[in-house]
């Protein structure tokens, strides 16, 4: 019995070995709740379905087959695992834990100069406009031509059908193809947040303004927007 024992310990700390070696070959960390497996980098070994089977396995998830996985690896796909998501994105397979469903919106008056939402920090300051000092490159900084926007704002989730008037652009365009030119991943999709005034949309927090709120030359004061992830 004691050399059964032995054995099967043995025989389980192989395995473990093994299951440790995998992660570090195959899983990149991106984030708290992300991780990133290359589908190249899977087939190229001698039964891929099976590493995968194994990898996720590792991270909780026993409910999936991963040689279904790849046989239905095409881009966009997402397959339920319990507690987490895995998408199928350009060639990787990201494995994501579920958020949490956000309010459906919020109202922003013009005396709220900072407001949380959706595990993001968003300020708002109106000052006059200082043609004279280069505006933030920075994409979490946007800045809008105040006088064209009408308060309450109302900031939420981004939803199917949405559209607006990227810069430069005389055509409105739907947010969904917009994100599908920038290759956004539908996971990093859900996170954006678009702000309205008056039913428009103005901007997409940290990503793009509408055209028709740009600063331009007529512009006397400018609302600057900041959003960064708590």
């Amino acid at each position: 019995m004691s050399d059964n024992f032995r054995h099967l310990t043995l025989a389980s700390g192989a395995y473990d070995e093994l299951i440790h070696s995998m992660r570090e070959k195959f899983l990149v960390r991106k984030g708290n709740d992300r991780v990133e497996i290359s589908i190249a980098s899977l087939a190229k070994q001698k039964d891929p379905g099976q590493v995968l089977s194994a990898l996720l396995h590792s991270q909780g998830i026993t409910n999936l087959n991963g040689e279904g996985i790849l046989h239905a690896s095409s881009t966009g796909k997402i397959f339920d695992a319990g507690n987490h998501r895995i998408l199928v994105n350009r060639g990787k397979l990201l494995l994501e834990k579920k958020k949490e469903i956000p309010e459906e919106s919020l109202i922003v008056t013009r005396e709220m100069k900072c407001v949380q939402f959706h595990k993001q920090s968003i300020s708002l300051i109106m000052n006059n406009i200082d043609k004279e000092a280069p505006f933030s490159k920075k994409n979490e900084i946007q800045v809008l031509d105040a006088d064209k926007i009408e308060f309450p704002l109302v900031l939420r989730p981004w939803k199917s059908g949405d559209f607006f008037y990227p810069l430069g652009m005389k055509h409105r365009k739907k947010l969904s193809d917009y994100f599908t030119d920038k290759k956004i991943s539908r996971f990093d999709k859900e996170k954006f947040l678009v702000c309205l005034s008056a039913g428009n949309i103005v901007c997409i927090l940290g990503l793009g303004i509408d055209e028709r709120f740009k600063v331009r030359n007529s512009t006397k004061k400018v609302l600057q927007v900041k959003s960064t992830f708590d």
